[in-house]
């Protein structure tokens, strides 16, 4: 198996900012608080070979070098799986298989840089079964003051939905996500929602929806954009986000009108369903323990109206936001919101990882190439919003 660069799916090779962001900055900012793990990681793993770390920093170092001097921009690299490869099913798993060929598979912890400021635990909402906070994430104050006559320009709002399969997971779980954006001049919100063991559909989208409406509201305190807000997901995460996309001020859910609109500008949805209806939903649900079941209060032969009015794709409408759709391995997950969006002529990107397992996202090269994708996709749409 090798190594190759995969440039169909990403748009590193026509910015130079992407590219330098992706190969050059962990070469000259190693030793800043961003890229820490890096280093701590290699003391840690010291039965790892130095040559194996120093091969691949120099061999970027090479790109690098040889892109200025010849103009060529080179793709980011995403590991794919050759044919007849025996599929792995662990991170443990993908990192060994890749180790083979010099890649380094690990999981980076973001620092928030000088100036970033942390709000944890902001109450957002009362319910019966608890208390929900999230934790948000807000830039330094701008370097240089705006031009005159200019007023600064606040920044956007990442709203960022954590995964889990509905019935697990944590808003600390997405706190170097939040710390990536905020570190590059976005507010971002971590935020937490009851799970399908608290309280079964539409609890969790409730919850998002009331999120959103309440940062909308309480953007002139914290200083971020209120006509500026996307929203982000993972998984169990990227439905809710994409839900949220398209129902954004639709009274079938939660009414949050009274305190501000909960509509969102954007959304990226990273590896989650977005029907229902799909042939793993409904057989997943026949499962008692399955996650659809867990999280819809039914299975899908008991009651398939509340599979429908659970999917994203059965609101799409001409107010859905611009939306990035992240697939893994293959973009089916998408596949079918996507063809409702082109029939309605909407805006959306799309990116494939490949080379990766469910969660890839959380680690490298995954992370980087999708957070500077999420980015460049949210840029091109808020930039003349």
């Amino acid at each position: 198996m090798r190594n190759r660069f995969n440039s169909s799916n990403h748009p590193a090779q026509v910015t130079m900012h992407t590219w330098t962001n992706i190969w050059c900055k962990p070469w000259l900012t190693m030793f800043r608080a961003e890229h820490k793990m890096i280093v701590k990681g290699c003391m840690r793993r010291r039965h790892r070979s130095l040559f194996l770390f120093a091969h691949s920093y120099t061999a970027k170092l090479f790109l690098l070098i040889t892109s200025v001097l010849t103009g060529v921009i080179h793709a980011v690299e995403m590991p794919t799986f050759e044919k007849g490869t025996k599929r792995p099913t662990t991170m443990r798993e993908v990192r060994d298989l890749h180790a083979k060929d010099g890649l380094e598979v690990f999981r980076p912890t973001i620092e928030p840089a000088k100036g970033v400021t942390i709000k944890k635990d902001i109450v957002y909402a009362e319910r019966k079964e608890k208390t929900l906070h999230l934790d948000l994430f807000l830039p330094a104050p701008p370097a240089a003051e705006p031009h005159q006559g200019q007023a600064a320009r606040l920044p956007p709002l990442v709203v960022l939905i954590h995964g889990g399969g509905w019935k697990k997971g944590d808003k600390s779980g997405e706190h170097s996500k939040a710390a990536w954006f905020a570190n590059r001049g976005y507010a971002a919100a971590s935020i937490q929602y009851r799970l399908s063991g608290d309280a079964t559909f539409p609890a969790a989208i409730d919850d998002c929806k009331r999120a959103i409406a309440v940062l909308r509201h309480q953007a002139s305190q914290h200083g971020y954009d209120p006509d500026r807000i996307a929203v982000m997901g993972f998984s169990a995460g990227a439905h809710l986000a994409a839900l949220a996309a398209t129902t954004g001020d639709n009274p079938i859910f939660e009414t949050t009108l009274d305190i501000a609109s909960n509509a969102v500008q954007a959304a990226v949805i990273v590896a989650g369903p977005t029907d229902c209806t799909n042939p793993n939903a409904i057989e997943d649900s026949r499962s008692p323990d399955g996650n659809y079941r867990l999280f819809l209060g039914a299975s899908y032969d008991d009651n398939p109206t509340i599979f429908t009015k659970a999917s994203p794709l059965t609101y799409v409408s001409e107010n859905t936001p611009p939306c990035l759709f992240v697939g893994e391995n293959s973009d089916k997950s998408s596949a079918a919101m996507r063809d409702r969006m082109t029939e309605l002529n909407l805006p959306f990107d799309s990116l494939v990882l490949t080379g990766g397992v469910h969660g890839e996202w959380n680690w490298e090269p995954w992370f980087t190439i999708t957070m500077e994708k999420s980015r460049a996709f949210l840029e091109s749409h808020f930039k003349n919003q």
